[in-house]
């Protein structure tokens, strides 16, 4: 688990000084907010569901297959609401059009993110810490290699973008094999009771 969180970094903090060096001149501030902006209603969009599905699962062994598909129908609609708050404040923001077009996409790479997040907190709940480590360090590299590449054919801050796409789709596609048929079943679940008891636990 030391390995997912000190890899990653020494990737982030090389990957920063490059960005840094191309940006400069071409539009850092304009990258800064293009991350940052989704990045504020995304980390809203959990509204505490993993705490919830680690802690009841850990608890209770056999109740993941009921649990995750509870989960994951809440995580699609509170993602989605915060995707779409983000999308309709985005329109009175004073912010240059391209910009808002990178944002655009950077709300849907958020988005794609934070499914991703529904099999990371059932791999916490199952004990398979080792699963979360892989799609960590796959995300990562695939980011600072994409990212590296991209800047190589003077993509700029398009490249940026679409490598945090395509990093998070790897990371969603490489939990979903992980978890299919070691973990859970993967399919959205709508129990009354249960999604209930999550949002006011």
């Amino acid at each position: 688990m030391a390995l997912s969180m000190v890899f990653p970094n020494l990737l982030n903090l090389v990957l920063t000084m490059v960005v840094a060096r191309v940006l400069l001149k071409t539009g850092l501030d304009d990258y800064n907010t293009i991350i940052t902006y989704p990045a504020m209603f995304a980390i809203m969009s959990d509204f505490g569901l993993s705490s919830v599905i680690v802690r009841d699962v850990s608890r209770h062994r056999g109740s993941m297959d009921r649990y995750f598909g509870s989960f994951f129908t809440m995580r699609i609609g509170t993602s989605l609401l915060m995707a779409a708050v983000s999308f309709g404040l985005l329109q009175f923001m004073q912010y240059q059009p391209y910009v808002k077009d990178f944002i655009y996409l950077t709300i849907l790479s958020q988005f794609i993110f934070q499914m991703a997040q529904v099999f990371s907190a059932s791999f916490q709940a199952a004990e398979r810490m080792e699963y979360v480590t892989y799609g960590i360090l796959l995300q990562s590299a695939a980011f600072f290699g994409l990212s590296i590449y991209f800047l190589g054919l003077g993509m700029s801050i398009r490249g940026l973008v679409y490598a945090g796409i395509i990093s998070n789709v790897i990371m969603l596609l490489a939990y979903a094999y992980l978890a299919r048929g070691r973990i859970t079943r993967i399919r959205p679940g709508f129990d009354h009771s249960l999604i209930r008891y999550m949002a006011v636990s």
